[in-house]
């Protein structure tokens, strides 16, 4: 079975030439020395090589990166001046701790039920309305941080709380579907 067309572009230049994306950033310093050393005949065949090597890419973001790696630059960092190194190294993706954590989560999921399963975008208004009364009764048990966040919730949020248990249902309806018409072929 032939790959899909956006597989195949994607993956070509990884099996082409053996260059996995950690050693990306390895070979672009050692290239960025190479080229800010050599002269204009000899960049040009390096800058070649490089795109070679990495199999794709735009020529004028290449000689960017190259003429930038390892540099420092002034850069103004909370009042004061700061000489940094500039790195081709990936970034590391920062971590937010949860807003809206599981006992949100589980209280949204028991309105939502209550309300017969309505959308996020008509559960929030509803949700907002109600909330004195939804707090007060028992059933829900609610604490006062609970409430304050169900306050502010939106619903996008809500429709992502929601979508694990949405998903869940139509799992579950769908094997009483299938029960149900195993046991009418049964019946037949």
């Amino acid at each position: 079975m032939e790959k899909p067309r956006c597989f195949q572009k994607h993956h070509a230049s990884e099996e082409r030439n053996g260059l996995h994306h950690g050693r990306e950033t390895e070979n672009q310093a050692e290239y960025a020395g190479r080229y800010r050393k050599a002269k204009k005949a000899d960049k040009t065949k390096i800058l070649d090589e490089y795109l070679t090597l990495l199999g794709k890419g735009n020529r004028k973001y290449a000689i960017l990166t190259l003429n930038r790696e390892g540099k420092k630059q002034l850069r103004l960092i909370d009042g004061s001046y700061v000489n940094v190194k500039i790195t081709g190294a990936p970034r590391r993706k920062r971590e937010y701790q949860k807003y809206y954590d599981g006992e949100v989560a589980a209280t949204v999921i028991k309105v939502w039920r209550f309300f017969q399963y309505i959308c996020g975008e008509r559960l929030v208004p509803l949700l907002r309305a109600n909330l004195d009364a939804i707090g007060a009764d028992e059933c829900f048990g609610i604490s006062a941080e609970v409430k304050r966040k169900l306050a502010t919730i939106s619903h996008a949020t809500v429709e992502r709380l929601l979508t694990r248990e949405r998903k869940k249902q139509r799992q579950e309806h769908d094997q009483e579907r299938h029960a149900i018409n195993q046991r009418a072929l049964e019946i037949v």
